[in-house]
């Protein structure tokens, strides 16, 4: 039958005897502090082992064959002397230096045989991408359904109107103040429109929800920026760089932290059609003149510093009007045609109020102190539109 034994350590057995014998019996080893003082009186009686010696025969280990190599060894060739006075100059021969230079000629390509027109030449143009910016809208065919959607979209999520009434320190004046250094930072550092409406529209949606003081408005306004030309823009300014242009008032944390804040009260969506985005497909698609669209985009960029007249509209209304007014400004026939009804749905009679309002804003933008959109649309870019003076525009109620 099998048996076991439980195991006890000396110490403890040692221990236990003193208890029961009532004696002091004396513990051989104490702390720890002195194992390092009777490690030298150790005596050991393991042997030490002494190595052994091979009795074996040692083996011969294999031997590799090595050819002497008598039979194959040639004596090296000495140069004479004039071989070696014509190689000079990385081992080059002398009379090949001494050659005439041919001059220099240009080699034919390929891409001048691209420039015979045959009738079998194919239809694409490699130089398009790069003389020609096409527009995002330039396909009629899907133009009325694109708007269709867009008209769809715009009803999704908007600003709210006469929010400054809720805000306890933010004031118009210091929306106007903070849009029109906007559009400067847009022209520093050369960004889109589409970047500048885009932030404009998420400065709005924010302040619609929550409160800001006024010393965090430039901080808002720089993070919709740097949020927006990161959607918009193929190589966006760096977040240094936005540091930088307001004179390092805040640090780049402080603008990422704004730029997470904006991305939550808007859960992340900041695709809203907005009212540029209107006016390019209605213009593209109704074929109005490059005067027209320049001075269309100018009274529309002028509508972002007044934001509380032009909350309540639509998007689509606000762009339609736009270009009613600059047709009327220009002499451009009708202001509203045929065709620009058909494709919008929208009547003369239904843009009466909002063309109004931006009326008076175009008449009123030489006199007031704000002149950034002025100073940008009076380059050639966009054909100084800025310079052409309002006309005042009958709309009947019929």
């Amino acid at each position: 039958m099998a048996s076991f034994q439980i195991h006890e350590d000396q110490e403890n057995k040692l221990e236990n005897m003193r208890l029961r014998s009532g004696k002091n019996v004396p513990i051989k080893r104490s702390a720890l502090g002195t194992i390092a003082l009777q490690a030298n009186n150790i005596k050991t009686n393991v042997n030490i082992l002494k190595p052994v010696k091979n009795t074996e025969p040692t083996k011969v280990p294999f031997s590799i064959h090595v050819d002497d190599g008598k039979e194959n060894i040639q004596k090296d060739k000495v140069p004479k002397k004039h071989e070696v006075q014509e190689k000079k100059e990385g081992g080059i021969p002398s009379n090949i230096l001494e050659l005439p230079r041919q001059p220099f000629r240009e080699i034919p390509t390929l891409m001048s045989k691209l420039d015979v027109k045959t009738k079998d030449d194919s239809p694409l143009n490699i130089n398009m991408s790069i003389e020609v910016s096409l527009n995002q809208f330039d396909f009629p065919y899907y133009g009325q359904d694109t708007y269709k959607y867009l008209l769809e979209a715009e009803k999704r999520a908007g600003p709210k109107p006469n929010y400054l009434n809720r805000q306890p320190d933010i004031t118009n004046s210091m929306r106007m103040i903070l849009v029109d250094w906007l559009v400067e930072v847009g022209e520093e550092f050369q960004l889109l429109n589409e970047t500048l409406f885009i932030t404009v529209s998420m400065i709005d949606r924010f302040l619609s929800y929550m409160s800001v003081v006024s010393s965090k408005l430039q901080l808002l306004g720089v993070a919709a920026m740097f949020l927006a030309s990161k959607y918009e823009e193929i190589y966006p300014p760096t977040v240094h760089q936005f540091t930088n242009i307001t004179d390092n008032t805040y640090t780049n944390e402080q603008l990422l932290r704004m730029e997470r804040l904006i991305l939550k009260v808007m859960k992340f969506d900041i695709s809203l059609p907005n009212a540029l985005t209107f006016i390019d497909i209605i213009t593209e698609n109704c074929k109005q003149t490059t005067q027209t669209v320049c001075l269309t985009k100018y009274i529309c960029e002028l509508s972002l510093l007044d934001g509380d007249p032009y909350l309540q509209f639509a998007p689509s209304v606000l762009a339609s009007s736009a270009i009613a007014l600059a047709r009327n400004c220009l002499e451009e026939g009708e202001p509203w045609s045929l065709n620009l009804q058909e494709f919008t749905g929208y009547e003369l009679k239904d843009l009466k109020v909002c063309v109004g309002f931006l009326s008076n804003t175009h008449r009123k933008a030489k006199l007031i102190k704000h002149q950034a959109i002025l100073d940008k649309y009076k380059s050639l870019r966009w054909l100084s539109v800025s310079s052409i003076d309002p006309k005042p525009v009958v709309i009947n109620s019929a």
